[in-house]
């Protein structure tokens, strides 16, 4: 993965959402919509999230909303892909 993606550094944690957004400087939100709530509200998130920049890719689930679950420090972007999405070499 890290060669696919031009990087340095790649570690996919899980099962420990609260090291891998504390650990992290961009947040890729990536889960059913109706588990978003949850899993920000999980204990120790939201000091996790100070200051981080959060991706959502759910579905649904309006920046209003997402922006009331974080931080105020927090910087929330929505993004749709339209098409699937994978992480390959080539």
């Amino acid at each position: 993965m890290r060669k696919a993606l031009g990087l340095h550094r790649v570690e996919v944690i899980e099962n420990d959402n609260i090291r891998g957004v504390s650990e992290g400087d961009v947040i890729l939100l990536g889960c059913k919509p109706q588990m978003c709530e949850e899993i920000l509200r999980q204990g120790g998130m939201w000091k996790a999230l100070e200051g981080k920049l959060l991706v959502s890719i759910l579905a649904g689930v309006r920046l209003e909303r997402l922006m009331e679950l974080v931080p105020q420090s927090t910087r929330v972007v929505r993004a749709m892909p339209n098409t699937a999405s994978k992480v390959r070499n080539k």
